[in-house]
């Protein structure tokens, strides 16, 4: 069978003693984007017929009115990890100072390690233009809003092209940082393993006396 061929969550689905072997109906999530189930399916077809030269255009064409994170979702729900490459790679064309934040995190939710690289590489190129300008100063404030393990992600690749004393200086702010709406919470305890990720001696003796120590 092409779907279960295709995907180890439909080959679960249809050969095990679940509800689904008997009825042959497999229950699906129904927040998942219903163009981008069937552009999957429409995958699984082309896949098991061996047709698959354009298979990646089609399945933006079909996932119309959808976003390309939509499809990411869906395709690691369904078990479509040979699709998560193409998506990354076209959500890298598009990435931009307003959507990087977002970006890294399905990044980091998803493990997917170029997209992660190309986030990086916009949220660093606007850190280290004009800090007044109002798309800087947001994504700054996104960055510092991260959880825990985006962080992690962000200041892990490498290289960085920031001054160590720069890193330092957001990681002291998302330490501090406090969610709206929420309660307060101590960050104190994911700062000091997040300061390993930092190149300390690099911040000079003077800097650490002054701001760290």
């Amino acid at each position: 069978m092409l779907l279960a061929a295709a995907s180890p969550f439909f080959l679960a689905a249809f050969t095990s003693s679940m509800r689904e072997d008997m009825s042959r109906i497999v229950e699906l999530d129904p927040t998942l984007s219903i163009p981008c189930v069937e552009a999957l399916l429409r995958h699984a077809h082309m896949a098991g017929t061996g047709n698959t030269a354009n298979w990646a255009s089609l399945l933006e064409q079909r996932c119309e009115g959808s976003t390309m994170e939509d499809l990411v979702c869906a395709a690691d729900l369904l078990g479509f990890a040979e699709v998560l490459p193409t998506c990354s790679a076209r959500l890298i064309t598009s990435l931009n100072v307003s959507n990087c934040i977002s970006r890294l995190l399905l990044a980091e939710r998803y493990r997917l390690r170029e997209l992660a690289a190309g986030c990086t590489g916009i949220i660093c190129a606007g850190l280290g233009e004009d800090a007044a300008l109002s798309a800087n100063v947001a994504l700054r404030d996104g960055l510092v809003a991260l959880p825990r393990d985006a962080m992690a992600l962000f200041l892990s690749q490498d290289p960085l092209p920031l001054p160590e004393e720069q890193l330092y200086e957001l990681l002291d702010a998302w330490r501090q940082y406090q969610p709206p709406s929420r309660s307060p919470t101590d960050r104190t305890a994911q700062f000091d393993d997040l300061l390993e990720l930092i190149r300390l001696p690099s911040l000079g003796m003077s800097y650490l006396s002054e701001h760290v120590m």
